[in-house]
């Protein structure tokens, strides 16, 4: 308090100025980095949907390849020149897919999840599945998914996707990091164990338990896709809007090619079901399945766009909402410091002049404020001791007319003082005259009495 009383009021001002605007431009710094931090959210969430969805093409060679593997080793001739026609295609997916791992975003364990599964592509070959057994060869394929699934797991928590704070955008997430890719992978590995029976038309009881195993798992990854469509029509209906079409067609594909594969394969004795029937119901199925994961790729980049650019607009308007409070609230404060430095200026000024004794100083008088109190309180202060000052000067000219009466009275009496001394000086002067003419006539008569006794003594 000692140390601030040292300084003028135009010093604290600028001292309160400095401590106002430390914190809000803290927290100026603080709104800023919360909505930064947030669109950079989105755009990492962006950069891991291109991530995974690169890496669902990944998938569709790999299913695609294994069920031409089936084919192959179920004496589809064809099937083998189309595997080794399709080995490119694989190439230039997981050419695709290594791009987006290169960000600083996605780690060090998705990158070895990804060296993992490329260590994985020579096995995978035409040429190296010649002389493996299909078992032995179906196991190499879900080896790499597995690789293919960690990948994706992993990729989707570096890039904040399993942390998305937004239910519409959550649930479409999940749809593309694990109910669609496990459907597809599902009904790849339905399609491959399955191809088999179909070229054989019939079960052996391994071979059945197995299938129906796979026909329970698609039953639950429809449970899985019915859900899913509920709730985000529930959670998300503008969402929906987009997605109902693809939505709708897939769960009628997906039911219609249950329903055949009850009735032709594990209804009908021998089986109704040829190889290439079986082949092309299981693709269009794919397709279908494919359409949907596509459909939710576009409307999760188009709604998390919709997210971004509404959070973009929100910080620009809460950053300029704040900037505009600021100014106003600086405008005030340096208003306010105009002012006070008006009112004591004015007071100083009126000091000043009563120092050099001035009394006709008067200090103007702005606003009611406390300054205002003060500058009329010293103005009544001044005409009060203007006035007394005035009441003093009048009888002190009262008092020097008493003393110029009294003055010239007093010589007035002094000159009377003066005749009088004169005229007893003159008095004294004749007495000592008379006494000395007494004093020669007391001579004389002493002389004639002296004379006298002299003559009488003659006589």
């Amino acid at each position: 308090m000692r140390l601030l009383e040292r300084f003028s009021f135009a010093r604290k001002f600028q001292l309160v100025f400095l401590l106002f605007a430390l914190p809000l431009g803290y927290a100026l710094w603080v709104i800023g980095s919360d909505y930064l931090g947030r669109l950079q959210a989105i755009d990492h969430e962006l950069e891991g949907a291109q991530a995974l969805q690169s890496m669902a093409l990944v998938q569709r060679e790999l299913i695609a390849q294994r069920t031409l593997l089936a084919r192959w080793k179920g004496t589809d001739n064809a099937a083998e020149g189309l595997l080794r026609q399709r080995e490119a295609q694989l190439d230039e997916a997981l050419q695709q897919a290594a791009a987006p791992l290169q960000s600083a975003l996605i780690g060090a364990q998705a990158r070895e999840h990804f060296q993992a599964l490329q260590a994985e592509r020579a096995g995978l070959q035409a040429q190296a599945l010649a002389p493996v057994a299909l078992p032995d060869a179906l196991e190499r394929y879900q080896k790499t998914l597995l690789h293919l699934l960690a990948l994706r797991e992993q990729v989707a928590t570096d890039s904040g996707l399993i942390l998305d704070p937004r239910l519409a955008t959550y649930l479409m997430m999940e749809q593309l990091t694990y109910i669609l890719p496990r459907l597809l992978e599902q009904l790849g590995t339905f399609a491959a164990q399955g191809h088999g029976a179909v070229v054989s038309q019939h079960f052996t009881l391994q071979s059945r338990v197995l299938i129906r195993d796979l026909r329970r798992g698609l039953d639950e990854q429809r449970a899985q896709l019915i859900k899913a469509q509920s709730t985000l029509q529930r959670e998300a209906p503008q969402a929906m809007r987009q997605l109902a079409g693809p939505f709708e067609a897939a769960l009628a594909g997906f039911d219609q090619f249950l329903a055949q594969i009850d009735r032709d394969m594990f209804e009908a004795s021998p089986m109704a079901l040829t190889p290439e029937q079986f082949v092309q119901r299981v693709e269009a199925l794919e397709a279908q399945l494919q359409g949907l994961q596509q459909a939710v790729y576009d409307q999760f980049a188009t709604s998390l766009g919709q997210h971004r650019q509404r959070a973009l607009l929100t910080m620009v308007e809460v950053i300029g909402a704040f900037v505009l409070l600021t100014l106003l609230a600086l405008y005030v404060l340096l208003c306010l410091n105009a002012s006070i430095r008006r009112s004591t200026a004015g007071i100083i000024e009126a000091a000043e002049s009563l120092r050099d004794g001035d009394l006709r100083v008067r200090m103007q008088v702005h606003g009611a404020d406390d300054l205002a109190s003060i500058a009329q309180a010293l103005n009544s202060a001044v005409a009060q001791l203007r006035d007394s000052l005035q009441g003093v000067g009048r009888e002190s000219r009262q008092l020097d007319d008493t003393v110029q009466l009294l003055g010239g009275q007093a010589r007035d009496a002094l000159d009377a003082v003066e005749q009088q001394q004169a005229q007893m000086s003159q008095i004294a002067t004749a007495a000592t005259q008379m006494a000395a003419t007494a004093q020669s006539v007391a001579q004389s008569c002493e002389q004639a009495a002296v004379e006298a006794q002299q003559t009488r003594e003659v006589a």
